[in-house]
C-alpha cells in the first residue's frame, strides 16, 4: 500500500470514530423510542442467564412472573434483593428450581418466591424451552448482548410496522429491567379479553400430569428441608381468565396449592380485584408494581426482616 493510500486510509478512520458518536447522539435525539426495543430485549434476557449469585430471593414462573413482580418494589417492601427468574411459557420442575437456587447467596436469604399457573404445570413447559434457548447461545453472543446491546439499543433499524402501530394508537410497552428480570409492561388497546382464546386452546391441546405436579411439592418440601424459605402463590389475572383456567383443568392449582400448604409450604392467597390485566393474563406495569407491594409485605410477615 502506497504512503498516500495509508494516509486516506488512517483519514476515513479517523472520520468514522468521529462521526459514530455524533450519530448516535442523533439517533437518540430524532428518532422517538421504541416503546419495546429488540436489543434491549436480547440484553434483558442475556443478562437475566447470566445473572450472580448475590440474591436473597428468586422469583420463579412464566411470563405472569416476569411482567408481573418488580423485585426493586420487593426489597423496598421485604428488605430482599430479588432477581426475577422468570421465563416465557416457563415451567415448574426440579430443574428450574435447582437453575434458580444457583443465584442465591449462601449466607443470605435462601428465599424462592413460586408462582403457580395452569401453563406452569403443563407436560408442554416443563422442558423449559425459553430458558434452554437463551442459555444455550454461544457464550461470545451472550457476552455481547450482556454488556454491548443496551448502550447500542439506540442504533436498533426501525421498521415500517413500528411507525405505523404508532400511526393507530398500537402499542406494546416493554419497559426492560435489565438488572432486576422483571419487565414494566403496557399494551395500548387495552383487551382484558386478548388472551383467552390463546390459553382455551393451548389447556385445551395440553395436559398436566398431576402425579408429576404432585411429586413437584415433594421436590420443593426437600428444598425447605434443607435450609431455604418457600413461598407459593398465584398472580391474578382478569377474573374470566382465572375462571376458564380452573374450568378447563378442574380447578387444579387451587387443589395442587392445598395439598402444598398442607405438607408446610407457605401459601400466599393474593386478590385479583385490585389489578388491572391489559390482556387478560398479563398485569398492566403499575398494578404489577402494585402487586409487588402487596406480596413484599406478606414476606415480610412469614419471613422476619433480613
Amino acid at each position: 500500500m502506497s504512503a498516500e493510500r495509508l494516509h486516506k486510509a488512517k483519514q476515513q478512520l479517523i472520520g468514522m470514530l468521529i462521526a459514530m458518536p455524533v450519530l448516535y447522539v442523533l439517533f437518540k435525539i430524532i428518532l422517538p423510542t421504541l416503546p419495546s426495543n429488540p436489543m434491549l430485549k436480547e440484553a434483558f434476557w442475556a443478562k437475566k442467564v447470566l445473572a450472580d449469585a448475590s440474591y436473597d430471593l428468586v422469583l420463579i414462573g412464566d411470563s405472569r412472573v416476569y411482567r408481573g413482580i418488580d423485585p426493586e418494589t420487593l426489597q423496598t417492601q421485604a428488605n430482599l434483593k430479588a432477581l426475577n427468574f422468570g421465563f416465557s411459557s416457563g415451567g415448574l420442575s426440579p430443574e428450574i428450581i435447582s437453575i434458580a437456587a444457583r443465584h442465591l447467596q449462601l449466607n443470605g436469604g435462601k428465599c424462592m418466591l413460586i408462582a403457580v399457573s395452569p401453563n406452569a404445570l403443563l407436560k408442554a413447559s416443563q422442558s423449559n424451552g425459553h430458558y434452554h434457548q437463551i442459555v444455550d447461545l454461544p457464550e461470545a453472543d451472550l457476552f455481547l448482548q450482556s454488556k454491548f446491546y443496551a448502550p447500542l439499543s439506540a442504533l436498533h433499524a426501525y421498521a415500517l410496522s413500528d411507525f405505523m402501530k404508532l400511526r393507530v394508537g398500537e402499542q406494546y410497552f416493554e419497559d426492560f429491567k435489565l438488572n432486576t428480570g422483571f419487565v414494566y409492561s403496557n399494551h395500548l388497546p387495552y383487551d382484558s379479553a386478548a388472551a383467552l382464546y390463546q390459553y382455551r386452546q393451548q389447556l385445551s391441546k395440553n395436559t398436566i400430569d398431576t402425579q408429576v405436579a404432585y411429586a413437584f411439592i415433594d421436590t420443593l418440601c426437600s428444598w425447605q428441608a434443607k435450609g431455604f424459605k418457600i413461598a407459593l402463590t398465584r398472580i391474578p389475572t382478569s377474573f374470566k381468565m382465572r375462571q376458564l383456567e380452573d374450568q378447563l383443568t378442574n380447578a387444579f392449582v387451587p387443589r395442587w396449592l392445598f395439598a402444598a400448604q398442607r405438607k408446610g409450604l407457605s401459601v400466599l392467597t393474593l386478590p385479583i380485584g385490585p389489578f388491572h390485566s391489559y390482556d387478560g393474563s398479563h398485569l398492566d406495569g403499575a398494578s404489577a408494581v402494585k402487586l409487588s407491594k402487596v406480596i413484599g409485605d406478606s414476606l415480610s410477615r412469614i419471613w422476619p426482616l433480613q
